[in-house]
């Protein structure tokens, strides 16, 4: 019998043990969902919005919509005006999902315009490294030979626009190269085995002009070497003829058009882009 009551006692214990962590969690339970039903967000608080367009639109005049935060970030553009904003994230037309208090971030990129820069003073300098320090820094080069009895053959003489004038990107600029004075009859030199830089120089010299540069990709001799000309050396032409030369090598423009003096370019299958700094 004593054994019998022990065990009952022991079974009650346990029982009451049991009992006591089942209100334990039922209690917390309920205490977690009280706290929920609150302060925890409720269905009526979430609310679906559309992402408005604001692309092109100058950035002084937009606001953020009801329900968005807008952040408004800079950049260069060479095809939006200065002002305007050039894209948006995230894109017009999205559906975003949000907490009323808490709302959507609007990122939108405005327009700087074109980068600017400085033109550099060029005057007094061969014409080619010129043409390549205004190149380097994004200006669209024309040069234009002119006779100048005070400048060096082959120098710039003049720049338009000057030196120290804010231009933008692509914009062009001219600068005018001294050349020798165009005489009745020039006699045509020699200019195979030159190198083509060296050509022009002598052209730009004896009063003549460059014509088309045409160039051979399969040719033995070294990259830019002057391997054929027209008219032919020994010549006797009119001072400012038009020298076409053939030069070694692999062409560095994109297609297949030559430069002339005028700057016009000619349509040749054969005869590729002439450098960049070819203009005349």
């Amino acid at each position: 019998m004593k054994k019998t009551k022990g065990n009952c006692k022991k079974n009650g214990i346990k029982g009451l043990i049991i009992a006591a962590v089942c209100c334990l969690l039922v209690a917390f339970s309920a205490g977690v969902f009280v706290l929920w039903s609150f302060f925890g967000p409720k269905p009526q608080d979430t609310v679906t919005l559309t992402v408005p367009n604001v692309v092109g639109k100058a950035a002084d005049q937009i606001k953020a919509p009801r329900g968005f935060s807008l952040q408004i970030q800079y950049e260069y553009s060479d095809n939006v005006d200065r002002g305007l904003v050039i894209c948006q994230k995230p894109l017009p037309g999205s559906k975003r999902k949000t907490l009323i208090n808490e709302g959507v971030e609007l990122t939108v990129t405005v327009s700087l315009g074109k980068k600017t820069s400085k033109i550099p003073d060029v005057l007094g300098m061969p014409y080619v490294s010129a043409a390549i320090k205004l190149r380097q820094m994004g200006a669209d080069v024309v040069m234009i030979p002119i006779f100048d009895g005070a400048g060096d053959i082959g120098t710039v003489i003049s720049c338009v626009p000057p030196a120290n004038t804010k231009i933008e990107q692509g914009q062009r600029v001219v600068i005018y190269v001294a050349k020798a004075r165009v005489q009745a009859s020039v006699c045509v030199p020699d200019f195979v085995g030159m190198q083509k830089e060296q050509a022009c120089f002598e052209l730009l010299s004896r009063g003549l002009s460059l014509g088309q540069v045409i160039y051979d990709a399969e040719s033995d001799a070294p990259a830019g070497t002057v391997i054929g000309q027209s008219p032919a050396s020994d010549m006797y032409v009119r001072g400012g003829t038009h020298i076409d030369i053939t030069v070694s090598g692999e062409a560095p423009g994109d297609d297949e058009s030559t430069e002339t003096e005028s700057g016009q370019q000619s349509k040749d299958d054969e005869s590729p882009k002439s450098p960049w700094w070819h203009f005349w």
